[in-house]
This record gives C-alpha cells, sequence and structure tokens, in this order.
C-alpha cells in the first residue's frame, strides 16, 4: 500500500509515444499521478511482454494494455472504445480480469461507444477488410492488435488482474 492507504499503482503499456501521450500528457514513462504508471513499449508483442514484466517487477497492482487497435467486426468504427476481456494469442486464450471491462464500460457509458470482447493478436497490421472479415468469422474477435498479449502474458505469470483498453482507428471494411 502507498502511504496514503490506496493499493499499488496499476501498469499501463502503450506502444507508441501519441498512446502514452494520452495518459501522461507528455512523451513516455511516468504517469499522470502516483495512481498509474505508464510504460511506453514500442510496437509488438515481446516489447509489450518486457515493459509489463518490468512493471510487474515495480509492485504494480494490476496490468493494461492501452492504445489502439484495428476493428475486425462489422460496425465497429474509429473512436469506438473496445475492452479486451480476453485475447487469443497463438492458439491460447487468456482471459482477461472478469469484472474490471464491465465496471469500466460502466463509467464510460453515455461518453463513447464501448464494446466487450476479445481481441486477436497479430503479429503485423491486418490491412484488407477481406482479412479482417475472415479473422472475424474464424475467432469472434472484435480488434486486432499488436500489444495485448504481451500485456496479458505478464499478468498471468505474475498473477496481476489485466485488461485491454483499446481506441478503433480503422473499420473493418476499410484498407489501411
Amino acid at each position: 500500500m502507498s502511504r496514503d492507504g490506496v493499493g499499488a499503482p496499476i501498469g499501463v503499456v502503450a506502444a507508441l509515444p501519441a498512446e502514452a501521450r494520452c495518459l501522461t500528457g507528455g512523451g513516455g514513462h511516468g504517469g499522470p499521478d502516483e495512481y498509474v504508471r505508464v510504460s511506453l513499449s514500442g510496437m509488438g508483442q515481446a516489447r509489450a511482454y518486457r515493459a509489463a514484466r518490468c512493471l510487474a517487477g515495480q509492485g504494480v497492482s494490476a496490468l493494461v494494455s492501452f492504445g489502439t487497435a484495428g476493428a475486425v467486426a462489422p460496425g465497429l468504427g474509429p473512436g469506438d472504445v473496445v475492452l479486451g476481456t480476453a485475447v487469443l494469442f497463438e492458439r491460447e486464450i487468456i482471459e482477461a480480469d472478469p469484472d474490471w471491462p464491465s465496471r469500466l464500460a460502466g463509467k464510460l457509458d453515455g461518453w463513447m461507444r464501448v464494446e466487450k470482447g476479445r481481441i486477436l493478436h497479430a503479429e503485423a497490421v491486418v490491412a484488407s477488410p477481406a482479412d479482417k472479415s475472415r479473422l472475424f468469422l474464424s475467432t469472434a474477435a472484435l480488434a486486432v492488435d499488436m500489444e495485448t498479449a504481451g500485456v496479458a502474458r505478464a499478468a498471468a505469470e505474475h498473477g496481476l488482474p489485466w485488461l485491454a483498453i483499446r481506441a478503433i482507428v480503422d473499420a473493418q471494411g476499410v484498407s489501411i
């Protein structure tokens, strides 16, 4: 516990400086206050995993994968938020904290469109509408990203709850 009786901070992993700035107002590491620690990992599962393990080693109480994602589910569009309930990674499913997505969705209700569901791990950007549609049909995931699996793996290894908070940047039917 911290000196004011509040639990350990939450560790947040963001891949890109623009994502981290949403939380820090600056260029990367740190956090907006003593309750959140933000780590700028760089892109990819391996980098996110290393950043999340480092945060876990600093005694955080939970881990968050924060940033952007591509929509693979129809109907999601830029600005919609996906709260990950699980991540699909190399034929494995790593479940997120069972209550955290619903609690956060309730707080965001009315402010933005929020969907809860699975996030799919990809090693590279999924650019074509056909690929996005195929992935949705084969996995039922809502979104795809490259970092959530690393955060989820580190959380599982350290016995920490985790959550993904991902803003959609491209709809299923859009080529990037």
